[in-house]
């Protein structure tokens, strides 16, 4: 288990990742909610739509631990220099890379499965633009210090993103037992 340990970032730079991670996954699903509240008011009481937010909630958290602990897991069993080494801003990259594009997928393929060509062109374009970014922010000390501002400015969502999602979770829960 120490082997394991030696091998994962700093505390402060997991941190900084996972704020970015839960402020791209929650700040999505509250935009998807709020997009689609008007159709669940049409056809939902108001709490059955309090219960559908919480239960966003209580996904996104859970969502955001997974991302994290996935790239945890990467940064563990990959060499040293690729993913532990620049943690901060190379998970940055990877969140702020993988976010843009599930976005773009979803604005332009709606209500089908895209087609494979497409698919696999958009998994070459994510894997270069990280590795072309992550080299490029590795090379330029200014550009690591301006990501890392900036996640720690998106940290601060945690504040308000973990007890939502928290209290999402107890409500889930609740209207499980009960």
């Amino acid at each position: 288990m120490n082997v394991f340990k030696k091998r994962l970032p700093a505390r402060n730079e997991i941190n900084l990742v996972m704020g970015v991670v839960i402020f791209a996954v929650h700040t999505w699903s509250i935009r998807n909610f709020l997009y689609k509240i008007p159709s669940f008011l049409l056809y939902t009481t108001p709490m059955d739509t309090f219960a559908i937010f919480c239960y966003m909630m209580a996904f996104a958290l859970l969502e955001s631990f997974v991302v994290t602990v996935g790239l945890l897991f990467l940064a563990a069993v990959l060499p040293l220099n690729w993913l532990r080494e620049g943690f901060a801003y190379k998970g940055f990259v990877m969140v702020f890379v993988f976010t843009a594009a599930s976005i773009w997928l979803q604005g332009n393929v709606q209500n089908q499965f895209p087609p494979k060509s497409l698919l696999y062109t958009l998994i070459l374009i994510v894997f270069l633009a990280i590795l072309i970014l992550s080299w490029l922010i590795h090379k330029i000390p200014q550009l690591q210090k301006i990501v890392i501002d900036i996640e720690d400015r998106i940290g601060i969502m945690q504040y308000v993103y973990i007890p939502l999602g928290l209290l999402g979770l107890v409500i889930v829960v609740i209207r499980i037992i009960l």
